[in-house]
């Protein structure tokens, strides 16, 4: 979630500037199953949840930064990256196995992905990697005959033929 967290100082110095966020990995989600990890998480942080993000109060998930760029900015489009077992994030920390992780960020980024869909896609890959460098051909790895570089370069290009790549 870290671009999120930059997007407003980018932005606030470009405000009339088409901007373009590339999320790697680190989407946002928490194991409903333990929410005393989110609520150690938020303590640590000293991270204040808005009232209106219900997800985010129960724990679920934390993509209230996506969201609220893409309501707030029109000139935003989001990529995210990720593998379906995605090694530190749905093993290391939220102690997810099997298929639950995958489900999970289906569910959550496909709730975005419908709510925003010419601003908003995806590039999940199967596999346990962490970010683009660690997946087995980096950049070059293709879903669809398109490679994880060709996409991001569609993304900033505004290329009509933009979206999820669900392999």
């Amino acid at each position: 979630m870290g671009p999120f967290a930059g997007w407003p100082a980018v932005k606030s110095q470009y405000m009339d500037t088409d901007t373009y966020v590339l999320n790697e990995s680190g989407i946002g989600v928490w194991n409903p199953d333990r929410p005393e990890n989110f609520e150690l998480m938020k303590e640590a942080r000293n991270l204040r949840i808005p009232e209106a993000c219900l997800q985010c109060q129960e724990g679920a998930v934390l993509t209230w930064p996506v969201e609220l760029i893409l309501d707030l900015d029109p000139q935003v489009r989001v990529g995210m990256y990720s593998s379906y077992r995605d090694f530190l994030i749905s093993t290391f920390f939220l102690h997810m196995g099997g298929r639950a992780y995958k489900d999970l960020i289906m569910d959550v980024t496909g709730q975005i992905k419908a709510a925003y869909p010419d601003s908003f896609s995806r590039f999940f890959i199967n596999g346990y990697s962490h970010t683009i460098t660690m997946s087995p051909e980096g950049a070059n790895y293709e879903v669809d005959g398109i490679s994880v570089y060709d996409w991001v370069g569609m993304l900033v290009n505004e290329h009509p033929a933009w979206d999820d790549l669900l392999e």
